[in-house]
């Protein structure tokens, strides 16, 4: 019968938690895409493969090999364009399954130690956490990545106690469920790792989980089939030669290469830095959506319980997510400041929520034994119910923030486009290769802030101009990707910083093809490269003021017989097939 009510209660608890997360979750999706190249890279991947033409950079010119993303998230992306996937919306739906995964994975990891009850309780935080609401609003690998890793350490539990070979403790009772269990933590595993990089900890903390398991067999064929693809995947990178997040790492900063390399010094400010960051910022403001003095002593209370709970599960025997969890940590840590937030952290953040809840209720359970009564009993839940409430309420209310953000914004869409609830720069430079992608040549080639979505949008391959302000630098790039156009937008402080000056060293070298905008300072601009014996000698450029006036640009700078421009109304152009005189 306690078994009967067991499997009700679990059944129970776990249906709310779906059918919460439901809720939740459709009320805050936003339909504008994100303004990140992150995104429009693995949509650009999956097209790719999509097309039989491989893992290809088809937004570069000359299409080369792609070896910096794993390719498992971009192979799911290409299914879902097989099922009719076309639209920004329909990828996010994606992106909302893993999450609804990811937290369904939690309750089904807590629950087989600590019950329904605490799992419950772990995973509606999840649900209403900001960082994984965030999440789900974007095209990008955390959500798999986060849902892999999880099911590798419930898989991992599922093995049960047991050593497997010249161990004081009884081998496990089923050692083939035992096997297979310990098969899908590592098939998990390795998903993982070609979702993200980032999973390279996952993949060495599980086989040394194994050693410590004494699993020979097991470990031996998890390095052999662990070995065989990143190995291959290793030779790619090797042999396509590109920069990938390994020598990115190294840098001060990866967003100003002139920074140079870190050091060990810098190596260690840099984790101190992090370790603040993240106690005192990421972490509570993943968790409850806000910033502030009161959720960094939320964030540095979690830490400190959950390194005690940590400790405590540690001495009885480390399982996968007591070895994963330092390994993450400290890779997260190492990572260049610049790239720290709380989406790195979404793996973390059901294991601070599950550790810092025991200690939360295993210390009010030592206390409650020392009242007699009902009181002491019913300490350990008021005291986690609590703790949980610190969390929810904040979160809720960031929660019903972001409904009514999230409800302007569809509000938007439904006037002025996808791209509507971006600030003007960015509307623009989606407006402009639109405009680029019905009007420009075949065979253009434009240099611009945001390679990835400018091709996503026009289907004409893009560069990203060197930063640097050295004109020499950016007329060398413009020859070797054969480009002949430049954006100059004011996405973010980067094209100001670089490529404004470096074309303002030159402008006679340039001619005006198109404009967006109202703001005579801060247009976004379209302009042309002239070949040598069309520009003016140098000097000669009309000014006004301050301001230089370019001359438009001749007529061989535009297609023929241009086609209407796009609009803004959600499809991928790139995906539906209907950019205008072009073969998508």
């Amino acid at each position: 019968m306690s078994s009967q009510r067991d499997r009700r209660l679990l059944l129970w608890l776990g249906g709310a938690v779906v059918v919460l997360q439901g809720v939740i979750l459709l009320a805050v999706f936003q339909p504008s895409p994100h303004s990140g190249g992150d995104n429009a890279a693995y949509i650009a991947l999956a097209h790719a493969l999509v097309e039989g033409k491989g893992y290809v950079e088809l937004w570069e010119p000359g299409a080369p090999a792609h070896a910096k993303y794993p390719p498992v998230f971009s192979a799911v992306l290409a299914g879902a364009i097989l099922l009719g996937a076309v639209t920004w919306s329909h990828l996010k739906v994606i992106s909302v399954l893993f999450v609804s995964l990811s937290v369904l994975l939690t309750f089904a990891w807590v629950h087989g130690r600590r019950g329904p009850a605490f799992a419950a309780t772990v995973a509606l935080l999840i649900v209403l956490s900001d960082a994984f609401l965030s999440a789900s609003h974007w095209v990008l690998s955390e959500p798999p990545f986060v849902a892999f890793v999880l099911l590798a350490l419930w898989a991992a539990d599922r093995v049960g106690p047991g050593w497997w070979k010249d161990g004081e403790d009884p081998p496990p009772a089923d050692p083939q469920r035992a096997t297979a269990w310990i098969a899908v933590a590592g098939a998990a595993a390795l998903l993982a790792y070609f979702t993200r990089g980032a999973a390279l900890p996952l993949l060495l903390t599980f086989l040394l989980w194994l050693g410590l398991r004494r699993a020979w067999k097991p470990l031996a064929a998890a390095l052999l089939l662990f070995l065989l693809p990143a190995g291959l995947w290793w030779a790619r990178v090797r042999r396509v030669g590109e920069d990938d997040y390994a020598s990115e790492f190294w840098m001060v900063d990866p967003y100003r290469p002139e920074a140079g390399e870190a050091g060990i010094a810098d190596l260690i400010a840099r984790m101190g830095a992090n370790l603040q960051g993240y106690v005192g910022v990421y972490f509570p403001e993943g968790l409850v959506g806000a910033r502030g003095w009161l959720p960094a002593l939320l964030g540095i209370a979690l830490a400190l319980a959950a390194l005690l709970g940590w400790i405590r599960r540690v001495r009885r025997g480390p399982g996968l997510a007591e070895l994963f969890l330092p390994f993450y940590s400290g890779l997260i840590l190492l990572w260049p400041e610049v790239w720290s937030g709380d989406r790195f952290a979404l793996p973390l953040y059901p294991l601070l929520l599950f550790y810092g809840g025991e200690t939360v209720v295993d210390s009010a359970r030592a206390v409650g034994r020392r009242v007699s009564g009902r009181g002491g009993r019913m300490l350990p839940y008021a005291a986690g119910a609590g703790a949980a409430l610190l969390f929810a309420v904040p979160a809720l209310g960031g929660w019903m923030e972001r409904v009514e953000t999230t409800s302007l914004c569809r509000a938007q869409v439904e006037r002025a486009g996808v791209w509507s609830c971006h600030p003007p720069p960015v509307h623009e430079f989606a407006a402009a290769a639109r405009w680029s992608g019905a009007h420009l040549p075949d065979g253009a080639v434009v240099v611009s802030r945001k390679p990835r979505i400018f091709y996503l949008l026009s289907g004409t391959p893009s560069r990203m101009f060197p930063m640097s302000a050295n004109p020499d630098l950016l007329f060398a790039e413009l020859e070797a990707s054969g480009a002949s156009y430049v954006l100059l937008d004011w996405v973010d402080g980067v094209g100001f910083r670089y490529l404004q000056p470096a074309v303002g060293a030159r402008v006679e070298a340039f001619c005006h093809l198109a404009a967006w905008g109202g703001r005579e300072e801060a247009q976004t601009n379209l302009l042309g490269v002239l070949d040598a014996e069309e520009r003016p000698r140098p000097g000669a450029a009309r000014r006004e003021g301050d301001s230089v006036l370019l001359d438009s640009c001749p007529d061989h700078f535009v297609r023929a017989d241009p086609g209407r421009t796009l609009e803004d109304d959600g499809r991928i152009p790139l995906l539906s097939g209907y950019l205008l005189g072009r073969d998508p």
